[in-house]
């Protein structure tokens, strides 16, 4: 048992391959080192071992605190007990350098070519020991220790004199959060960080790099701008990838694309070889508000079945918070500013706004009621938030636009943006909030501008919608006139005059376009032509914009004598 600690294997395991066994070679060697063991300096001593550090995850997606693990490998001929094993993190203010993760116990035993994790859950696989770990996310160094014999050591991150000091040749590189560091071979150490590991998927108590594996994401192509109610398809990129060693054949791959409607058509699917990955666009039509696209993968033989789901919400864009009007260009004695526009009442914390190249500025978090404009000015940057100022580009590209800047909410999700071209100097750009949120650069007029004032003609569009369709009524001599309100949406009408027993007296149907009124006439007949008593009636109106969500109202009219 004991060969099998302290000896490694050079080879990966190959069915019908006659695998070598140093470990017999070792032996003599072995019982040499074992009895010259007292004569060791405090010093920890590296050895070479058939039991390794196989991955780790050091950096999980969200809070780390009792997320993180590492997984160890064992390669040698038999099973061993963790008695005396301890795992250890680098730390400059503990006595040795290193601080205690874990230390194994005699009930635990790591079984022959099997790997064996210690730290927290993850997707619902159970760690053989729950520990919670605390490992560094940019630059560590974790060591399997067996008392005065360092079994392995595993580095990464910025190569620091810290982490360069006990590194096995240079650090491997750092993964991104979610990502594991993996072996390249499971169990077989070169003894060079960077040359043994690569960020993975993460696998625990599994092979990383199994025969077979099919890794299957949904992705928005391009960025993931908001969409309006009007919208009927989003297009999207089905990217399947193949992570084990064996080709996977288009027959023995199925997909299921679905949302919560049921299922959705699914494209063909080509034949994967390892190591290759394919992106398909695919247009899905959007059948429901805030649709959740859902992709299930099957792969005969599949080993790694946690990959083979990805889901992709789709939201509409209802934001609270709107951008209306940008200065990009102002003139020489001005600066840039950008207004935004409450809806409805809200409060701001955790927004942020975001140019096409990245720079972000996070807003100061405040309450906001509804109509309310929030002007963020340049020169005033410490009142508008943390961070630093967008670049508000101004001279237009081939496509006619200058910049892009993104609002985005406090999940980080992009809710609304501004597109515009180039533009006199002086001179803002104002949103037509008519137009579908998803439009961008036609949806941007220029202006003179109107900081801290509503812009000409879109003051009432964010306004509660029972107050934009509220209806106007006034007698004439044998019915009633009707208004519909120019600050309706363009789109349909339908207008009924019911009596209180419910029977349709008078309907009107047509549609509302550019930002004409509509005056309706009622000659106060039914529709046998028959005049109608003195009484109350009751008025029905449903709208249906061109972009956005329908609307309903009733209310009263009275006949007198």
């Amino acid at each position: 048992m004991l060969a099998a600690l302290f000896t490694r294997f050079r080879a990966p395991v190959r069915l019908g391959v006659a695998r070598p066994q140093p470990w017999i070679d070792a032996l003599p060697r072995l019982a040499l080192a074992l009895t010259l063991a007292g004569a060791l300096p405090c010093d920890a001593r590296p050895v070479r071992a058939a039991l390794v550090i196989n991955e780790l995850l050091a950096d999980p997606v969200g809070a780390d605190r009792g997320a993180e693990w590492i997984e160890l490998w064992n390669s040698g001929p038999w099973a061993l007990s963790a008695s005396g094993i301890v795992l250890e993190a680098r730390e400059s203010d503990a006595a040795d350098g290193w601080r205690l993760l874990w230390a194994g116990q005699a009930s635990d035993s790591i079984e022959v070519g099997r790997a064996f994790t210690v730290g927290g859950a993850y997707r619902a696989r159970v760690p053989d020991v729950a520990v919670s770990l605390s490992l560094r996310n940019e630059s560590d160094a974790v060591r399997l220790r067996k008392d005065r014999f360092v079994l392995d050591t595993v580095a990464w991150g910025t190569p620091d004199d810290e982490v360069a000091s006990v590194s096995e040749g240079e650090p491997a590189a750092r993964a991104r959060p979610g990502l594991s560091l993996a072996r390249r071979e499971d169990g077989l150490d070169l003894d060079r960080n960077v040359a043994d590991f690569a960020p993975a998927d993460p696998s625990p108590g599994r092979p990383n790099h199994p025969d077979r594996d099919l890794s299957v994401r949904l992705q928005r192509i391009g960025r993931a701008l908001p969409l309006g109610e009007a919208t009927g398809e989003v297009e999207i990129r089905l990217v399947l990838e193949n992570r084990g060693r064996s080709p996977i054949p288009s027959r023995d791959l199925t997909l299921w694309l679905s949302d919560s409607l049921g299922a959705l058509a699914a494209p063909q699917v080509p034949d994967l070889g390892p190591g290759m990955a394919e992106g398909i666009p695919w247009r899905v039509p959007l059948r429901e508000t805030g649709a959740l696209i859902r992709l299930r993968a099957e792969a005969r033989g599949d080993s790694i079945p946690e990959n083979d789901l990805d889901t992709l919400r789709i939201p509409r864009a209802d934001p609270p918070i709107r951008l209306v009007e940008v200065m990009a260009r102002p003139d020489s004695a001005g600066a840039e500013w950008i207004e935004l526009r409450a809806g409805r009442t809200c409060f701001v914390e955790g927004w942020s706004l975001e140019d096409a190249s990245g720079i972000r500025l996070d807003l100061a978090p405040r309450a906001l009621l509804a109509d309310a404009l929030l002007l963020l000015d340049a020169r005033r940057l410490r009142e508008a938030g943390s961070g630093d100022w967008p670049s508000l580009n101004d001279r237009a590209g081939s496509d006619g636009a200058a910049d892009t800047l993104f609002l985005l909410d406090a999940g980080g999700a992009v809710v609304d943006w501004a597109v515009w071209g180039t533009g006199e100097r002086g001179r803002s750009w104002v949103r037509d909030l008519l137009v579908p949120i998803e439009v961008g650069l036609p949806a941007w007029r220029t202006a003179d501008p109107t900081p801290g004032e509503l812009n000409p003609e879109a003051h009432s569009v964010l306004v509660d919608p029972r107050e934009r369709a509220r209806l106007s009524i006034e007698r004439h001599p044998d019915g009633a006139w009707v208004r519909i309100p120019a600050e309706l949406f363009p789109g349909r009408f339908d207008l009924r005059l019911l009596s209180l027993e419910g029977r349709e007296l008078w309907r009107e149907v047509g549609a509302v376009r550019g930002r004409s009124e509509r005056w309706l006439r009622w000659n106060g007949r039914d529709p046998e032509n028959v005049p109608c008593p003195v009484g109350v009636y009751l008025l029905d109106l449903a709208l249906q914009p061109d972009a956005g969500a329908a609307y309903h109202e009733q209310t009263t009219l009275v006949l007198h004598p």
